[in-house]
């Protein structure tokens, strides 16, 4: 009877451990990392500004307003950034993407 409570129980933490792996866990890109939205919008966040390479950050040709660390809403899909360099990510819907590294 104890050993089936055991198997029981590991098989449930199992489980548990699984389900956080798929569902909950940021995904990793490159550039960041990935997050589903609490509230189902689109957002972006820029947690490095190049290392101070620009005065302004651009996002589809246009002034990125939000400040580092805070996220903005933008459009699901492809999206282009400036700062120093010209870089094109992919947000997906219902995400909040941490935008963290520059390089190449």
């Amino acid at each position: 009877m104890k050993k089936i409570r055991w198997l029981v129980i590991f098989g449930f933490l199992a489980i548990l451990g699984l389900c956080y792996v798929i569902f909950l866990k940021p995904k990793k890109d490159l550039r960041g990392d990935i997050v589903k939205s609490n509230d189902g919008n689109t957002y972006l966040v820029f947690e490095d500004v190049n290392e101070g390479a620009c005065d302004q950050i651009m996002v589809d040709g246009k002034k990125w307003s939000a400040l580092r660390g805070v996220k903005a809403q933008v459009p699901a899909g492809v999206r282009t950034i400036k700062c120093g360099g010209e870089l094109k990510i992919y947000v997906p819907p219902e995400s909040v993407f941490h935008f963290r590294y520059w390089g190449p």
